[in-house]
């Protein structure tokens, strides 16, 4: 099932199931709806696999600072990645490092195909898109033109965003040839994208 994200002031009013916790990015509010259902005994494996990956999405690792949303960091990861593409000496390691951020976003965990933990996998990475958007959206220093010198209009923030998920959800992968371990990201993040920006300038089909 597709989510949608919402945006912050929509989390101040009550939101029924499912839309109380993939419609939301505050990841303690999140937790708090997740645990409610968990309560009433609905969904109970379902509930357990979205427990699971919420605690691999946001709980603390080692000796991190609290607070990181380790999709939202794995993602910022794949652009430095991307954008480093072409050194002299980065071929060899982009894999190796693809590999890492393959863990983080637990694609190994959801790999197995029509299974529950798919799902549950797809629509944390849907999440993960639609937080993303609307960390771009409401950014005024990703949306400036150059210099600082006014806003993009709309059509062209929906296409640097666009272009931007084309980079790193399609042609990365493809460089490091793990199209395939990447494909529910790729998925995820397009029927994100389309779903937000039906009439956007950039095709997104995975």
């Amino acid at each position: 099932m597709i989510r949608k994200t919402i945006n912050k002031k929509q989390q101040e009013i009550a939101l029924e199931w499912p839309e109380s916790f993939y419609g939301v990015s505050d990841r303690a509010i999140r937790k708090a709806a997740l645990e409610k259902q968990i309560e009433k005994g609905e969904e109970p494996e379902a509930n357990r696999l979205r427990m699971e990956l919420w605690e691999k999405r946001y709980n603390r690792r080692g000796r991190d600072p609290e607070g990181i949303d380790y999709f939202i960091r794995a993602w910022l990861s794949m652009k430095y990645i991307y954008n480093n593409r072409n050194g002299v000496f980065y071929g060899r390691k982009m894999q190796r490092d693809l590999r890492k951020i393959q863990e983080e976003l637990c694609l190994d965990w959801g790999r197995e195909s029509g299974s529950q933990r798919e799902q549950v996998l797809y629509d944390e990475l849907y999440h993960l898109g639609g937080c993303y958007i609307d960390l771009c959206l409401s950014d005024k220093s990703y949306s400036s033109i150059i210099m600082g010198m006014g806003q993009m209009k709309a059509s062209t923030l929906q296409n640097k965003i666009g272009q931007e998920i084309l980079a790193l959800a399609y042609q990365l992968p493809k460089l490091a040839r793990m199209e395939k371990e990447f494909q529910i990201l790729t998925q995820a993040l397009t029927d994100c994208y389309n779903e937000k920006f039906p009439d956007a300038p950039v095709n997104l089909d995975a």
